[in-house]
């Protein structure tokens, strides 16, 4: 399943949820700006990119010093690893029991925060 599906299934849920009128809910997102919310809009990954900022850290370093549960780390990661902005150092450690190790991916954090910003600014001049 790609970005705009899971995007477009949020986006029925949304539509469906009372309260919210339809004309609140875009359905024109940019790609990068989905992956930019996936990997900003939450607080958890948020959390994960800040303790990769000064390294490399193992699996289970980075999981006590997020202080969050296995289940929850193994979500959040999957967000960020799809989204391009953590990377596994070693990808031969997945398959072997050498210890797991991420790496936050700069440029391309840098890439979508720059994107999503350019997008809220040009929607807040449109307005």
């Amino acid at each position: 399943m790609d970005d705009h599906d899971s995007l477009s299934r949020l986006l029925a849920l949304n539509r469906q949820t009372p309260g919210v009128p339809r004309e609140f809910v875009p359905t024109d997102f940019p790609d990068d700006v989905v992956r930019a919310t996936k990997v900003f809009g939450s607080p958890v990954r948020l959390a994960i990119l800040r303790a990769l900022q000064d390294g490399p850290i193992r699996q289970q370093d980075l999981i006590d010093a997020v202080g969050i549960a296995y289940s929850t780390f193994r979500t959040n990661i999957a967000e960020l690893l799809e989204a391009g902005a953590v990377q596994v150092v070693d990808p031969q450690a997945r398959r072997g029991r050498q210890p797991i190790s991420y790496v936050i991916a700069l440029p391309e954090v840098r890439r979508l925060g720059a994107a999503l910003l350019a997008w809220a600014t040009e929607s807040n001049n449109n307005q």
